[in-house]
C-alpha cells in the first residue's frame, strides 16, 4: 500500500508540473498574440521578442511532451501497483494463509451496526 501511496503523490505532482508548464504555454501564446497585433517588421525589437517567444513556445511543447510520457509511465506503474494489492491484500479469501495461521482458528462473522436517533 504505501508503494501506492508514493506513486499517487508522484503522480499528483507531475500533474501540478504539467499545469504549470500549460499555463506558462498560454502566457507565451497571449503574449505572441499581443505582439503581432502591433507588429511591425522594421523594428528589430519585435523581430527579436517574437523568434524568443517562438524558442520558450517550441521549448516549452517539448516540456510538456517529457512531462506527459512521464505521467503516463508513472499511471501505468500506479496500476500495476494498484492491480498487485488487489491480488494480495484486498481479497482476504484468496489469501487467508498469508495473514493468518491455521494453528489458531479464526471465525468471521458479518457485522450489523444499528443506530436510531
Amino acid at each position: 500500500m504505501h508503494e501506492v501511496n508514493v506513486l499517487w503523490q508522484e503522480t499528483d505532482l507531475i500533474k501540478k508540473e504539467l499545469h504549470l508548464k500549460k499555463e506558462t504555454l498560454k502566457k507565451v501564446q497571449n503574449q505572441m498574440l499581443d505582439l503581432k497585433r502591433h507588429f511591425r517588421s522594421d523594428v528589430s525589437e519585435h523581430r527579436l521578442k517574437l523568434e524568443q517567444l517562438e524558442k520558450s513556445k517550441e521549448q516549452l511543447n517539448a516540456e510538456i511532451t517529457e512531462v506527459k510520457a512521464s505521467l503516463n509511465n508513472k499511471l501505468s506503474g500506479l496500476d500495476e501497483s494498484w492491480n498487485r494489492f488487489q491480488e494480495t491484500v484486498a481479497d482476504p479469501e484468496k489469501n487467508m494463509s498469508k495473514f493468518f495461521s491455521s494453528q489458531y482458528p479464526v471465525l468471521m462473522m458479518p457485522l450489523r451496526i444499528e443506530t436510531q436517533f
